[in-house]
């Protein structure tokens, strides 16, 4: 009875329905797809990140996160190996041994990273097959070729062809030197392009004497296991491997800048989130105050022909629940087809090279912002307009129930 009397009221007074609605789906829409943004937008930032280089797991030796010198490597690395075989969690793995190195083209010389790939898996870890834009990728052969980053070739000032010689250091700690031919340029946005070359893992093996030795292992999970599930994983692993030789890290540590980076962002959101959260409260318990002032007669009325005020209480949240369920469906709806369209068609700004330079050590490779379309968010969201929507009414009725009838008759 309350209900039909709730539904009669909203339809005689179409106007004053019509705003509350627009006023939700307002709030709905924006709210849903300024989450959805924002989480697609880490979303993508982390996953640019991890794909360029680092991958979302890496075994590596015991302590060398903290101390990346030869006394902290992978030396027992067949082994370590056979056991990433049997888990059926990871779908492609390969390994990787990092030495810095001294390089000189004809001209210029510059520091930087010499790192020994397995070509062949190093394709499904990382971004850098794919990121090879000139001349050709790495094959797993002994031959001392090499792919160099686009901004490292500037600076030595070395093209396809060229040779560049290097200086380092073997696990032996005797000299290492030799003349790399360039094979192939790079080019993925981030930092490793200034920075690092690539060689064949079997010629660092007989050149750095590092033959069942690597300074990671970097593993490709499942992707039911790349977000929440990493943990688990992880621990699984570990369970598995030598804990007094080899560690199993995540992106977070191997990425810890970048995290601290999300997370003080991730701060600055929520507190974003909270003060548009309370505008938007205010904003409709504003409106609604003003909506049931304006009937103060017409509840007068039904309290002088008996109408109990626990009764005047439920009629008008019924009215807020049909209007709020009307406006959060559509807006729910709009703002989800938004979420969904830029999830597609992620939206892309142009900036200057500046500012681009500024985020190649996040490892983003565009400035295209996807949003998130994740069901479950998008509920919460609609049911957090739901509840504001019914506690906004909550004030108001209770200041229009504390008039005597008589008062709420003369009510100007």
């Amino acid at each position: 009875m309350i209900v039909l009397i709730a539904w009669r009221n909203i339809l005689a007074n179409k106007r004053r329905a019509l705003l509350t609605i627009i006023l939700t789906i307002f709030t709905t829409t924006f709210l849903v797809f300024g989450i959805s943004w924002n989480v697609g937008s880490h979303d993508k930032m982390i996953r640019d990140a991890v794909q360029v280089y680092s991958g979302y797991l890496q075994i590596i030796g015991k302590d060398y996160h903290d101390n990346p010198d030869y006394d902290h490597l992978i030396y027992n690395l067949n082994e370590v190996k056979r056991i990433i075989k049997s888990q059926k969690e990871i779908d492609h793995y390969s390994a990787r041994f990092e030495t810095f190195a001294l390089f000189s083209g004809v001209i210029e010389s510059a520091g930087g990273m010499l790192i020994g790939i397995e070509s062949e898996t190093e394709q499904y870890v990382s971004r850098i097959m794919k990121s090879v834009n000139e001349g050709e990728y790495l094959t797993d052969s002994s031959m001392p070729y090499a792919i160099i980053g686009k901004d490292l070739a500037k600076k030595l000032k070395v093209k396809i062809g060229d040779k560049v010689t290097y200086i380092s250091t073997a696990i032996d700690y005797s000299m290492a030197a030799d003349n790399l031919v360039i094979k192939g340029i790079y080019e993925t946005g981030s930092e490793f392009d200034g920075l690092a070359m690539f060689v064949s893992k079997k010629y660092t093996d007989e050149m750095f004497l590092a033959e069942n030795v690597a300074t990671q292992l970097v593993l490709l999970p499942n992707e039911v296991y790349r977000d929440k599930k990493l943990p688990e994983l992880m621990a699984s692993i570990s369970s598995k491997l030598d804990n007094k030789r080899n560690e199993v890290i995540s992106w977070e540590t191997t990425l810890e800048s970048m995290v601290q980076g999300i997370k003080i962002d991730e701060v600055f959101g929520n507190i974003s989130l909270i003060i548009l959260v309370s505008v938007i409260f205010f904003v409709i318990m504003i409106f609604s105050l003003i909506s049931i002032i304006q009937r103060t007669k017409e509840i007068g009325v039904l309290r002088a022909i008996g109408t109990k005020p626990s009764q005047i209480f439920f009629m008008l949240v019924g009215e807020a629940i049909i209007l709020g369920l009307i406006g959060i469906i559509i807006g729910g709806l709009i703002g989800s087809a938004l979420a969904y369209h830029f999830h597609i068609h992620p939206l892309r700004i142009h900036v200057s090279a500046d500012m681009m330079e500024q985020y190649k050590q996040y490892g983003m490779i565009d400035f295209s912002f996807p949003s998130a379309f994740n069901l479950i968010d998008i509920l919460n969201m609609c049911a957090l307009i739901f509840v504001m929507n019914i506690l906004s009414v909550l004030y108001p009725i209770y200041k229009v129930n504390k008039y005597k009838p008589i008062e709420a008759i003369n009510y100007v």
